[in-house]
């Protein structure tokens, strides 16, 4: 029998290949952070020697979900005046807020709860765009979160940067730096996204 991390029992696995469908009856063998196999308790039970079995009789084991947009630092700045209208929201409420707070502390604790959050919830990978990319990328591979990160450029001066070619030079060399990176910690930045805004 192959010595093994752990072998993983829940009452449902819902597979994604060859086909999307949910099945009972089956065990998830882990070793070294890595899935080795999917199949019949019977036959993981003959083939491997986990050092530790995790029954999970109420349980569905699925692959991790995608947060495909958010901002996660701003989970800080969650409830500020979120019920007026988008412009007046943004202009009289949001932008001040980011102007007197946002920095890297700021978006690191942001990052940090968004994650705590998006992990309780199943989402193992998310898509962001926010101030201070960098800190984003290393608290997520600090987390061990998959990430993709959006490179940001705007016509006015943030604590981020002053002007559009400052926000262009500092999201290529981020890039630059972060693809030499092993794949298990890359945080490569995979958009571009422009946003004009005039302060009020």
């Amino acid at each position: 029998m192959q010595p093994i991390d752990a072998l993983i029992y829940p009452r449902w696995t819902v597979r994604v290949e060859p086909k999307v469908c949910a099945e009972e009856g089956l065990a998830l063998a882990v070793d070294g952070g890595r899935i080795l196999a999917v199949l019949p308790i019977a036959e993981a039970e003959k083939r491997f020697a986990p050092a530790v079995r995790h029954d999970r009789p109420n349980h569905v084991l699925m692959p991790g979900l995608v947060n495909a947009h958010c901002h996660a630092p701003m989970s800080l700045l969650r409830g500020l005046a979120d019920d007026l209208p988008l412009e007046r929201w943004l202009r009289e409420h949001i932008w001040p807020a980011e102007s007197r707070w946002v920095g890297p502390e700021f978006v690191a604790d942001g990052t940090r709860l968004a994650i705590a959050e998006m992990l309780a919830g199943g989402i193992t990978c998310f898509s962001d765009m926010y101030f201070h990319s960098d800190v984003i990328g290393e608290v997520a591979a600090e987390a061990g979160m998959r990430a993709v990160l959006g490179m940001i450029a705007l016509d006015v001066p943030t604590a981020w940067a002053a002007d559009a070619d400052e926000y262009l030079r500092k999201g290529l060399e981020l890039h630059d730096r972060l693809r030499s990176e092993p794949c298990s910690r890359r945080h490569l930045l995979r958009t571009r996204h422009t946003r004009s805004r005039t302060r009020p």
